[in-house]
């Protein structure tokens, strides 16, 4: 018996078969597939677009971070933060529709795994926090949501309440470099941990700072390795 489903993004009759992704996902046709803004070459530290990477130990590396490297391991994003996949996680986010949501973690998921093929994978999955009062007006965690189909589909524990955001900071929409690290000093607290390898995830990474700030928290609270984990990478040139 031939299946069909209607593709998430143009509405046509998709042949489950001939999918692009898992059953699990909603599905996509072969058309729409080549729309996804999908990450192909990248900084295996920062997840930055690189035309010719350089490698140093093995690794992809762009110039800056050759230059002075951030504090977490390596960072994964399956998408870069453009159409339609930009369009997926301002409604997933803002507006709570999740239709898209098992297909931005099945992407990432396979992203995922294809990047720790001769790697560890980490031992415990911490979604970025939202601070106390914004959980309570949008409702959800969107960093959770992702998290927690990782979690199942990497067969990695998620550690929901390890990483608690004490201060209620204003949006870094908008904020350069500098301003969205002054506004994030002192805003996360890191709880009992038991692993010593960790992912943080999060729908989209631009400058890091958010990340940067996280990660260092962990080490300093003992944790020997940090690494990243988006649905998309943004970039702020």
């Amino acid at each position: 018996m031939i299946l069909f489903s209607d593709c998430l993004l143009c509405g046509s009759l998709v042949n489950v078969r001939n999918a692009t992704n898992n059953s699990q996902a909603p599905l996509i046709c072969p058309d729409c597939h080549k729309r996804l803004p999908i990450v192909e070459s990248a900084c295996d530290i920062c997840a930055m677009p690189m035309t010719n990477p350089r490698i140093n130990s093995s690794r992809f590396r762009c110039g800056e971070c050759l230059t002075s490297s951030p504090p977490f391991e390596k960072t994964v994003s399956a998408f870069h933060y453009e159409s339609p996949i930009s369009d997926f996680i301002t409604e997933l986010k803002f507006h709570h529709q999740t239709q898209s949501l098992n297909l931005m973690s099945d992407y990432l998921s396979q992203k995922i795994t294809l990047a720790y093929k001769s790697d560890l994978l980490p031992h415990a999955i911490l979604p970025i926090p939202l601070h106390h009062s914004r959980l309570k007006q949008r409702g959800f965690n969107q960093a959770q949501l992702i998290a927690a189909k990782l979690s199942k589909q990497l067969q990695i524990p998620l550690h929901r309440q390890g990483l608690d955001r004490q201060k209620a900071t204003q949006p870094q929409v908008g904020l350069d470099a500098a301003e969205r690290a002054k506004n994030l000093k002192g805003a996360f607290r890191v709880r009992a941990i038991d692993a010593s390898h960790v992912a943080l995830v999060d729908d989209v990474m631009t400058t890091g700072k958010t990340v940067t700030e996280l990660t260092r928290c962990l080490l300093k609270a003992g944790i020997a390795r940090v690494d990243v984990w988006t649905v998309a990478r943004a970039y702020s040139y």
